[in-house]
């Protein structure tokens, strides 16, 4: 029987490239593998370097012994300078924890645990488009590390593939690795400006006691937000330099609201967006029941975190490829 041929060895850059950084999902722990930390010297290290060259060929030129021990001694340094930037990253584990919905143009936050059994310095975690975030690893304890991902959209956001790298202690080498972060958080959509009032709502009794606005019974003081009406600021407060008060009235009567996408006339889709984003956080504030219908989906009445989440959750993700 004839020997089965072997295959050909790929070259080296192919091998390179066909090694996939390990994927870290919310919750579960990864440990960095040594054949995906890669090292290569900095510009010090290539003038280290050339200066060790450059006391070589002065030693064997003059045959100086002193200049030999120093080369040698030198050259030493940097080699171990170069295991321990590259141990700076073997073994380190990280696990990654869910993150926060946000608003469009503030940063999505995802945090990050990093583990060592040795202590671990001058770390730098690098997403594309954020700040590099500089950490140290204590010795077998936890390192909490926020990683800030800018939003720019509404809709889906996360880091996705993250640069770990050290140039710890001398600066002469540059050590990295990468981490696919599978994890992502939904945008929602920037309030509009203008202070134009929800639609009118109707009136029914409250079934679970909370006292919406009205004018039934007056409830006490908040702090005025854009848009309140400037009937209800107490200007006795503010001329005590007490900053603006608005008066609240209550009842046991609420009102309910269906925010309507088709019901506006903004041509643009954006626009309605950020409109109805604006009145669900205002009919939140208030306490007020409402309720939200875009194409193709309806969210009943409700009111409380989970309703304003389910709401602004559907606003963010409208028309957005999932």
């Amino acid at each position: 029987m004839p020997p089965t041929p072997r295959q050909p060895a790929l070259p080296f850059a192919e091998r390179l490239l066909r090694r996939q950084p390990p994927t870290l999902d919310p919750g579960d722990t990864v440990e960095l593998p040594p054949r995906n930390i890669f090292i290569l010297p900095t510009a010090t290290g290539l003038g280290f370097a050339l200066l060790l060259l450059l006391l070589l060929l002065g030693a064997i030129n003059y045959n100086n012994n002193l200049v030999f021990a120093l080369t040698f001694l030198l050259a030493g340094v940097g080699v171990m300078a170069m295991l321990q930037t590259w141990r700076n990253l073997a073994g380190l584990r990280l696990q990654l924890a869910a993150a926060a919905p946000v608003q469009c143009g503030r940063p999505a936050r995802f945090t990050l645990t990093a583990r060592a059994d040795e202590r671990r310095t001058g770390l730098v975690l690098d997403a594309n488009g954020g700040e590099p975030v500089g950490f140290d690893v204590p010795a077998a304890a936890p390192a909490r590390v926020e990683l800030a991902v800018p939003t720019r959209r509404r809709g889906w956001v996360g880091p996705g593939r993250v640069r770990l790298f050290t140039r710890y202690p001398l600066g002469l080498f540059h050590c990295w690795t990468h981490v696919n972060i599978r994890a992502r958080t939904w945008v929602w959509p920037v309030p509009a400006e203008t202070a134009r009032p929800p639609p009118q709502g109707r009136r029914r009794p409250s079934e679970d006691g909370t006292q919406g606005r009205g004018q039934d019974d007056f409830r006490g003081f908040r702090t005025y937000h854009p848009g309140d009406s400037l009937r209800l600021v107490d200007w006795k407060a503010y001329a005590r330099e007490q900053g603006l008060q608005v008066k609240e009235f209550g009842g046991d009567r609420s009102e309910e609201y269906w925010l309507d996408f088709a019901s506006l006339a903004e041509p643009d889709t954006e626009v309605r967006l950020r409109r109805l984003t604006r009145w669900v956080l205002e009919l939140d504030r208030d306490q007020q029941g409402y309720g939200l219908r875009l194409p193709g989906e309806a969210i009943p009445l409700g009111r409380g975190a989970a309703q304003r989440e389910r709401c602004l959750k559907a606003l963010a993700l409208f028309e957005v490829p999932g």
